[in-house]
């Protein structure tokens, strides 16, 4: 039997009989990986995803007809703030989504049709969101 150690720790041994070689793991790392991502580095990009997606969004329910424009908005309300994300974005997705949830409550409480503020004030919201995480 032969051993001898690779690049990567592994204890690497070879029985000749069998001519393929076994790997003993080395000890693990005593820090999971995922906890070694700076804080809010990677919630701030999944933050500006949502963003652009909300962003998106407005703009189709802004042309479309006031049923569906209720539909689009509603389904923006189900949206939940991103975990981890830096202070900043975190202040400014906050503020956005409830702007889009005020504008999504507007939108059913007024059959007729809809305020232009309140859609101005989605879309504010949506852009300084947009601005803070990153774009």
């Amino acid at each position: 039997m032969l051993s001898g150690r690779d690049g990567l720790g592994l204890t690497q041994t070879s029985d000749r009989s069998s001519g393929s070689p076994a790997r003993l793991p080395s000890p693990p790392c005593p820090i999971a990986p995922w906890k070694l991502v700076i804080k809010g580095v990677m919630s701030d990009g999944i933050s500006l995803l949502k963003a652009r997606y909300c962003r998106s969004i407005l703009k189709t329910a802004s042309i479309a007809s006031d049923q569906e424009a209720r539909r689009l908005i509603g389904g923006l309300t189900t949206e939940r703030q991103t975990d981890g994300t830096t202070e900043s974005v975190a202040s400014a997705e906050k503020l956005a989504l409830s702007a889009i949830d005020g504008l999504a409550k507007q939108l059913q409480a007024k059959r007729g049709g809809f305020a232009p503020t309140d859609w101005s004030r989605a879309e504010q919201a949506v852009e300084s969101w947009l601005r803070a995480a990153g774009e």
